[in-house]
């Protein structure tokens, strides 16, 4: 097999596609490029990322259309690039194998330097392309790389890789194959609590995702143990993340998450999977306290789905965090211009509930954010705040969309419908549900066989383990509902 080019320009996700420009010679993830790493003992430089990954634009642009840093690992690797929401099962185990290999939570991009036999041996995210201010620059680690593997350290490299294996067959295989005790149970119920964030909500640490697809277990925990702590988790963290710049109230939908405690530095990509879950959490968290803005957060949600998300069918897979290669730059506003855009009334409403200041929290540019309720006599204020920016935003640029269509997403989707609407008694949202189930049928059954992924009128990939499970668990919630 050829590795002197670029192959990734045929390749049916769009994420590849991007990627088939670059200096480095991509290949996509085959067993050919393994024999080639074998045949030309070479180490395999993977690089697993996903299209509305911020980091994974920037380490694009500034490293892989480097000419000297593309030539380091042209030279001396054998480099293949994974679209994680086309090969999720290949992005879990290596994300398994970098946590284990950091001892730390790893993110995207995920690069790993493997031997031919797939084994990994050492594991980074993002890099700047040169050493700076301290910072090792990714230029350096790779001449490093390339001198030990051509060294006599080398067998270093494979005993390391054998011991770390061991180490990770160990810890997969310890599963539990019985219920716990309720000692047990409770032991569990104590760590989940010492791993709480009393102050901010959701669990402890620098890195907050929101709490969605937890939320119903954290419910079901406060009624099976008759404590509710669980239930004070699930509520504090729900309402923390809302009003917090993870929520977006003009566009609609949560972001995928905040680099800080205080969730004041979001990473501006969403993902259909991630909003899924939390319309169902917000619809959930409605039922069991009856207060209307978790509905209306849900609804909300929804209309993301409908306004930005939906195809000619089904939802696409993200929305980029880049406008122009600037983060968030699509939801982002100066001062000067919520001036020139709002009303007098709307700048005020703006300053005092959505955190608009002349001097913004990102790099002195507003994120608008939820920054407590809305009274009801100013709602009406609020929509038309909504309607002016998201006009402007539509109008800067064509939104950067992942149009991929995964199986698995668009049934989770169907799943958090269907229980969405059974939580607010809205018969509309469940039909909806149902709808989409039909229409996943429909659409990824070809003959016998479930695919994973839609491009356009291409198929990617065969389903996968988890594909089947969210497919079978939408199917049954929509027999549940009759």
């Amino acid at each position: 097999m050829e590795i002197n080019r670029n192959r990734l320009r045929d390749q049916g996700s769009p994420y590849l596609r991007e990627h088939a420009d670059d200096l480095v010679f991509w290949q996509p993830w085959c067993e050919e490029a393994f024999l080639a790493a074998k045949k030309y003992d070479r180490p395999v430089f993977l690089s697993i990322g996903y299209k509305s990954c911020h980091w994974c634009k920037v380490l694009q642009e500034e490293s892989f259309k480097d000419l000297s840093i593309a030539e380091i690992i042209n030279d001396s690797f054998v480099p293949i690039l994974i679209d994680r929401e086309e090969m999720p099962h290949i992005d879990r185990l290596y994300m398994d194998f970098a946590q284990l290999l950091t001892q730390h939570p790893a993110g995207w991009p995920l690069n790993l330097i493997l031997t031919p036999d797939k084994a990994p041996f050492y594991v980074f995210t993002y890099l700047p392309p040169m050493t700076i201010d301290g910072y090792i620059g990714l230029n350096d680690i790779l001449l490093e790389l390339k001198h030990l593997w051509n060294s006599e350290d080398k067998e270093a490299i494979f005993e390391q890789t054998e011991h770390l294996v061991e180490i990770y067959k160990e810890a997969t295989l310890d599963v539990v194959s019985a219920m716990p005790s309720k000692e047990a149970q409770l032991h569990i119920l104590k760590t989940l609590f010492e791993s709480f964030d009393r102050e901010q909500g959701g669990f402890k640490g620098e890195v907050k995702f929101p709490l969605s697809f937890q939320t119903s277990p954290l419910i079901h925990l406060s009624e099976i143990f008759e404590d509710q702590r669980p239930h004070y988790f699930a509520e504090t963290t729900l309402e923390k993340q809302l009003f917090s710049p993870l929520y977006d109230p003009i566009l609609g939908g949560f972001r995928r998450y905040t680099s800080d405690e205080a969730r004041l530095e979001p990473h501006f990509e969403k993902m259909l999977s991630d909003n899924a879950f939390l319309m169902e959490a917000y619809a959930h968290m409605y039922f069991e306290t009856g207060k209307i803005l978790y509905r209306d957060v849900a609804y909300e949600l929804n209309l993301f789905f409908e306004n930005v998300l939906k195809t000619d069918w089904g939802y696409a897979s993200s929305l980029s965090a880049d406008h122009a290669y600037e983060e968030g730059g699509h939801s982002l506003f100066t001062y000067e211009e919520l001036q020139d855009l709002l009303s007098q009334e709307e700048l005020a409403f703006a300053i005092r509930y959505l955190g608009a200041a002349q001097q913004g929290i990102f790099d002195g540019d507003n994120i608008l954010f939820l920054v407590e309720e809305t009274p009801e006599e100013k709602k009406g204020i609020f929509r038309s705040v909504q309607k002016k920016l998201r006009a402007v935003i539509e109008q800067r640029d064509t939104l950067d969309i992942d149009r991929k269509i995964l199986l698995g997403a668009n049934a989770n989707l169907a799943h958090a419908r269907i229980r969405a609407g059974c939580y607010l008694k809205d018969r509309a949202l469940i039909h909806s549900g149902v709808s989409l189930v039909k229409e996943i049928l429909k659409r990824f059954f070809v003959g016998s066989r479930l695919h994973h992924a839609l491009v356009g009128e291409v198929f990617v990939g065969k389903a996968l383990l988890e594909d089947f499970a969210t497919l079978i668990k939408a199917l049954l919630t929509a027999f549940e509902t009759g």
